[in-house]
């Protein structure tokens, strides 16, 4: 479970792919996913986009969730491709 100050990193081959996929704040949902209200559906997005863009080149890449605040509860994670 996360406290109000926790945050994570989106790393692609262990590196931030942009400055945006840094410090992604995490707010507390107020439990450990044994309650039906104890979860949070999060979107993650930039200032003016709707969407939290995430540049990689054409290939294969492993993502990687890194918490430089602390430990919190994950439970998944949903990406959509762009549309050329």
């Amino acid at each position: 479970m996360c406290d109000g100050n926790s945050s994570f990193d989106l790393l692609a081959g262990g590196e931030a792919p942009s400055t945006q996929c840094l410090g992604l704040p995490l707010t507390p949902a107020g439990g450990w996913s044994n309650k039906s209200h104890d979860w949070k559906i999060v979107t993650l997005a930039e200032d003016k986009d709707p969407l939290l863009r995430i540049p990689l080149r054409a290939g294969s890449h492993t993502l990687e969730i890194s918490s430089p605040s602390g430990p919190f509860n994950f439970d998944w994670l949903e990406l959509h491709g762009a549309k050329p």
